[in-house]
């Protein structure tokens, strides 16, 4: 279900990026940045009144939960599963590499000197991949018998970005696209067994606290970002940072061994 939501959430994207070049050309750029930014901020407002209902909750009155109540109980229950911190912890750092990036896939455009047309291309690339990703989550499911293979799995999408770095050409686009596949599907699948080792009715407290941990990690990372582009070229950059990731699955890999030796999802 998690994956068919991806996916949906992905096709609408597409729809978003191939109509923003019609919409670029009645509204200014720095006009639809600030709307942008505008939205995001209403977005922050609404989503600290939400209050979280746990429908599955024994208590009559089935107390709603602010937001810091919230991020409170989602620390009691990570505290209690090793494996639901080992997947916050990797989806947060590593298989959340994609969506951290898709914020500087103009500048390989500009880069490499090609038209404004080609961050159309790679943009459609990335989250047509992205998407066939969450689709084939669940027959990957199938072949892999255990959690700690995701991590490796990642660890190949890794791969593949450092062998586009490495390339850095438009002509390697598809190899692009293919380390996000893989990431979307570890994405997915770390997600699914996070989801089934928390209680149903800590699944929404839970989740709520891994998309707060992915907001401070895209601030980190745009600050880390930044400071590598200030040191290394472009390309460099994406090579760090496809190691990064290929030794981040590796290290969780050796610790997910350690911790639970042959457990399966």
């Amino acid at each position: 279900m998690y994956g068919k939501a991806q996916f949906y959430a992905n096709m609408g994207t597409i729809v978003g990026i191939l109509s923003a070049g019609i919409i670029a050309s009645f509204i200014r750029i720095d006009i639809i940045a600030l709307i942008s930014a505008a939205i995001c901020f209403i977005n922050i407002i609404f989503a600290l009144k939400i209050r979280e209902r746990n429908s599955y909750s024994e208590r009559l009155d089935k107390e709603d939960a602010g937001f810091f109540e919230t991020f409170n109980k989602a620390g009691i229950f990570i505290k209690g599963s090793s494996v639901a911190l080992i997947s916050i912890l990797f989806l947060v750092l590593f298989a959340s590499l994609g969506g951290y990036l898709d914020e500087f896939d103009a500048l390989i455009i500009n880069d490499l000197g090609l038209s404004n047309i080609w961050v159309s291309v790679i943009l459609t690339v990335r989250f047509a991949f992205i998407a066939l990703g969450d689709i084939l989550a669940p027959i990957v499911q199938k072949k892999i018998s255990s959690m700690k293979y995701l991590f490796l799995l990642n660890g190949l999408a890794c791969i593949f970005l450092a062998i586009f770095a490495m390339i850095w050409n438009q002509y390697a686009i598809l190899i692009f696209g293919l380390s996000f596949m893989f990431m979307a599907i570890t994405d997915v699948l770390l997600v699914n067994a996070l989801q089934n080792e928390i209680k149903e009715e800590g699944r929404a407290t839970v989740m709520s606290f891994y998309g707060v941990g992915q907001n401070i990690a895209m601030i980190c990372f745009s600050l880390v970002f930044a400071v590598l582009t200030g040191i290394f070229t472009l390309q460099q950059a994406y090579i760090v940072i496809a190691i990064y990731g290929i030794v981040g699955g590796l290290i969780f890999y050796l610790l997910f061994n350690t911790i639970r030796g042959k457990s399966n999802f």
